[in-house]
């Protein structure tokens, strides 16, 4: 232990005592937490954080500060300890300080569904204070697999962040009204302060947290980290010189951690443990928005824990390097949970003390420490010797030689991933970190165990997977760390660690029935960071045609099936998709060839861009003007994939970081190159700022979210940027309002898209969880193609309709309507009278009520079927549904007009065998009728004689266009064809026309 730590904390004193003699030293009004808000220059349209009350300090024009004193902080924590015991007497339990925790995978106390760090990291102090166990929970999380980890962690009292707002509040009003502030006076010798401080005493080896990570048993998996832990970390690495050195009267920490990480526990230790530092941090929306740079730069911090990714975009888009001023001592920035670039070290290295930190969330957060000096290479990158943490390296032995062999991976394919050496020699080896930090273990993990305890020196210690080696830095110093790889397949995806093993198991698990073979790998997105991928060989589409004109389509409904089970980081972006019959790649050693499926989906996607750029792709029912163009355009060169209407930006790579740099890149290229609107802070105008996209992740919602937003300049200012260009002009849309709403309009081209596909079991799967309406959202409001429509014309051969017909029964199982009908009053039946005779019997059988539906043109179903040239559909209708042959259209057309426009000869001999055999059946009638006419007694025939005049009258009253008969319309369209001449001749008087002869 350092020698720097305080004299009350001494070696072997517990995470209490350390809190305890911290809080002593502060004084009743030195702040602990800060939240800084950016705030529009108008005063007016402030939107205040709820519970934000305060002390609210205006350190620029745009900025507040809220400030959480010791004082508000003890009334916050006795309202939450108050909030507590109402939980716990609603479900019959209590709350016992210092009770014995069980072992690891009991219930949590406190269970916290909040992103807000500011308000998790209040509420984990108070927890850590009083004893109390904790675990974060995602918000967002899908509802499946939010219910899975809360039935394993049973959390006794659950926090959301409206909660924790409205107990801020009040211990802001109490504080202010001073109501409760002599009760909580920490000064005064006459006071026992130790009596009145917020703190139980507590034995280390109770759990402190839980902490979910992704797990390689495909399922995620949860850390218990113990109290002493913690007191561990503070110690080694908070307050110790070697690491964060934290304990300057002046340290000011600004937290840009995700609350779903544990270094958002560790940053909080700082306001909690060291006795005047202050813990500072800002909303979600104000670091998505590329604002956290203005605020950061505003407190001018001491100390700043990041990510590269995020400490990179405050760098680009924020502006933070001309922000920050010049200090003495500069800022300490330490950077882990990825590699660094080489242009974030050339920006930062001599502008501030650059460190490179290394940790796993199994020996509770960062584990060693790395200066990085000016002048240093990426490559060169060490993760430093241990602070606090023994690092060994683990010689590979037998187990271990094997995993190496059988690895399908290879540092000759464009560095997809983070391969191992070629050659792994007795340097190398799986890192393993000792000591206290090392956690108590994995709850529910049935698994063999990467926790252990040294028989000899009793330490324990964790296998991390980490292939590195030790390597000496020559004089008294310790050897640092070299990392090459992984043994198994986890990586980071935007700073999260992500393990393949649950990834993949998940998406079986959502896709079962779907696939015959399913693996998911790692690929490398066009940013240079690591994205997710999946494969899978789907059971139910045969047509590798369809599959491949439908596949945007397909891949995003496979996305929304696994959304339900998977956060939005952990679902593939890469999708590589398969017909039935294929089977994915294997390595020598009869594994799935991970590698060869990342070069695949690669080489899919360069070759769906090429071929959307030459124009290959079918337009988009959205109006492409200059706006659709441009954004396209840098979609696709920021995503490095082909952009569709549908392509949905956080499923092919995006993230709520890179919705920063894509926004500004949208900007500047719609306003001819110039950032001019751009203001100081890196701030973007209203319509382009990253909520926008994120609000509107699909491409063709988010264009129209800025075409109707962006109706006039933002600016204020003439269409004409500082470099001289003209700014691009945007008409207003002239669309008429539309009936549903862009999700419906979404999830509707989705589902065309899987039943376009002939997808029959994803489009059961979607419809059984409600992700899609089986009508298409049909209505006499807003009458559109729906599904059905889709399917029946996705039938073009005969091979396809054993597949289409699938697809049918699954609609019609769900309730598809068959008298829904498009703007042109076509019905699915319609289209299966062109298609195919089993499809529309089919349709029959369920509901024959449309067999004499007529569309917008009056034509009937044997229209249709005369004008494809479908034979078996018009021997259907004739011979099974009795339609007649005289029936016409708004054009005074026949079906056997058609079928002579259009030259289908099979379907008019069917036509004159069926007025053959009629007359056959009814020759008797014919006579009866013919002696009723003698005798005068009788009907006309309808047609007895020709009519050829009064539907000439008709087509020009109505149409405006010249009635052809048969023998006119043969003539003109066949002059040399004699067989389909005469078949008009025996055709005629079924449909009122004179013959050729009259």
């Amino acid at each position: 232990m350092s020698s720097i730590v305080p004299l009350r904390v001494n070696d072997g004193a517990t995470l209490s005592a350390c809190i305890c003699a911290a809080l002593e030293e502060r004084g009743g009004a030195e702040v602990m937490f800060a939240l800084l808000r950016y705030r529009h220059r108008d005063c007016s349209k402030v939107v205040r954080l709820d519970g934000s009350r305060g002390t609210d300090d205006e350190c620029e024009d745009s900025i507040t500060v809220s400030h959480v004193t010791k004082r508000v902080w003890c009334v916050f924590a006795v309202l939450l300890e108050q909030r507590m015991l109402t939980c716990l007497s609603d479900q019959n339990t209590s709350l016992i300080a210092g009770e014995a925790h069980g072992p690891p995978g009991d219930e949590c106390d406190v269970g916290i569904y909040s992103s807000e760090t500011f308000y998790t990291c209040l509420v984990e102090s108070v927890c850590l204070c009083m004893g109390l166990t904790f675990c974060v929970f995602r918000p967002d999380d899908p509802p499946l697999r939010q219910e899975r980890l809360e039935q394993r962690r049973r959390p006794r009292c659950k926090l959301r962040s409206e909660d924790v707002a409205l107990l801020l509040q009040e211990a802001f009003l109490a504080e202010e009204n001073g109501a409760t502030s002599r009760e909580f006076e920490m000064g005064g010798a006459a006071t026992d302060a130790s009596m009145r401080l917020p703190v139980k005493e507590m034995d280390d080896r109770r759990v402190a947290y839980y902490m979910y990570t992704s797990g390689s048993t495909g399922d995620p998996k949860c850390v218990v980290a113990s109290r002493g832990n913690l007191r561990a970390y503070l110690q080694h690495f908070i307050l110790d010189k070697d690491a964060l050195a934290a304990v300057d009267p002046h340290c000011r920490f600004f937290c840009l951690s995700s609350p779903f990480f544990d270094p958002s526990i560790g940053d909080m230790l700082v306001g909690l443990c060291t006795p005047h530092g202050v813990f500072y941090t800002c909303t979600q929306e104000d670091l998505l928005n590329g604002r956290a740079a203005p605020l950061l730069a505003s407190v001018q911090p001491t100390h700043v824990v990041s990510t590269p990714v995020v400490w990179s975009s405050l760098t680009t888009a924020g502006n933070l390097l001309s922000l920050l001023k010049v200090s003495t001592p500069p800022i300490k920035v330490f950077l882990g949970g990825e590699r660094m670039s080489q242009e974030l070290i050339s920006t930062w290295a001599d502008k501030a003390e650059l460190y490179n930190i290394y940790g796993v969330t199994e020996v509770t957060i960062y584990q060693s420490v790395w200066r990085i000096f000016p002048g240093t290479r990426a490559e060169d990158i060490k993760c430093g010797p241990g602070v606090g943490t023994r690092i060994r390296v683990q010689s590979p032995d037998s187990e271990f030689d094997v995993a190496l062999r059988d690895t399908d991976v290879s540092t000759s394919e464009e560095n997809l991933r983070r391969e191992l050496p070629e050659t792994v020699d007795s340097q190398y080896g799986e890192v393993v970190l000792c000591g206290e930090q090392v956690c108590l273990g994995y709850a529910e993990d049935s698994t063999p165990s990467p926790f252990g305890c040294d028989p000899v020196t009793g330490e324990r210690f964790f296998c991390t997977g980490d292939i590195g080696r030790l390597v000496s830095t020559g004089g008294n110093g310790l050897p640092v760390l070299e990392l090459r790889g992984r043994r198994d397949w986890q990586v980071k995806v935007n700073g999260q660690r992500v393990t393949l093993e649950e990834v993949e198991g998940t998406v079986q698990r959502a896709l079962e029935g779907l696939f015959s073979q399913c693996a998911c790998f790692c690929v490398e997105a066009p940013s240079g960071t690591p994205a997710i991928g999946a494969a899978v060989v789907l059971t139910d589409v045969v047509d590798t045609k369809l599959l491949n004109e439908h596949r945007e389509g397909l891949a995003a409904a496979l996305q929304e099936l696994v959304a339900m089970h998977l956060p939005a980081f952990m679902i593939p972006r890469r999708w590589l998709l398969l017909a039935k019959g294929a089977s994915l790649p294997q390595t020598s050693t009869g594994k799935v060839n991970r590698t060869q499926l990342a070069l695949d989906v690669v080489r899919e996607q360069r070759e769906g861009l090429d071929a959307q750029l030459d124009g290959e792709h079918a337009s988009c029912t959205t109006e492409k003007d200059e706006l659709y163009r441009v954004v396209e355009s840098v979609w696709q060169s920021m995503l490095g994939v082909p952009v569709h209407c549908d392509t949905h930006y956080l499923y092919v790579g995006g993230d709520s970081l890179g919705a920063l740099k894509l926004c500004r890149a949208v900007y500047v290229a719609l306003h001819g190159g110039s950032d001019a609107g751009i203001d100081e802070h890196g701030r973007l105008p209203p319509p382009f700022q990253p909520c926008v996209l994120l609000q509107h992740p699909r491409f063709a919602d988010y264009v129209q979210a800025l075409r109707e937003t962006w109706s006039v300049d933002p600016l204020g200012r003439e269409a004409k940027p500082e470099s001289g260009e003209t700014l691009l002009t945007l008409s207003p849309s002239l669309s008429p309002p539309r009936v549903l709403s862009p999700a419906e309009v979404a999830a509707d081209h989705l589902f065309r898209e899987v039943v376009a596909a002939q997808a029959a079991a994803v489009a059961e799967r979607l419809l059984r969880h409600g992700l899609a309406d089986v009508n298409g959202h049909n209505s006499r409001e807003h009458r559109c193609t729906t599904p059905l429509h889709v399917a029946i014309a996705s039938c073009c051969s005969l091979e396809q309709e054993f597949s289409t017909l699938r697809v049918v029964e699954v609609l019609l199982q769900h309730g598809a309507s068959l008298t829904a009908v498009t703007p042109d009053g076509v019905t699915a039946a319609h289209l299966a009278s062109a298609r195919s005779a089993t499809l529309l019997q089919r349709l029959l059988d369920h509901n024959n009520i449309v067999l004499h539906c007529r569309d917008a043109r009056q034509q009937s179903l044997l229209h249709f079927a005369a004008r494809s040239g479908n034979v078996e559909t018009a021997r259907l209708l004739l011979h099974h549904c009795g339609l007649r042959l005289d029936t016409r259209d708004k054009w005074q057309r026949t079906p056997v007009h058609w079928a002579v426009l259009n030259g289908h000869t099979g379907v008019l001999e069917e036509m004159a065998l069926y007025c053959t055999c009629l007359a056959t059946t009814n020759s008797a009638a014919f006579s009866v009728t013919t002696l009723g006419s003698n005798s005068g007694t009788g009907k006309r025939s309808r047609c007895s004689c020709s009519e050829t005049a009064r539907f000439t009258r008709l087509a020009r009253k109505k149409t405006y266009l010249a009635y052809e008969t048969l023998h006119e319309m043969a003539r003109r369209v066949h002059p040399a064809n004699d067989r389909v001449k005469r078949l008009c001749e025996i055709l005629a008087p079924s449909v009122g026309e004179a013959a050729a002869a009259e």
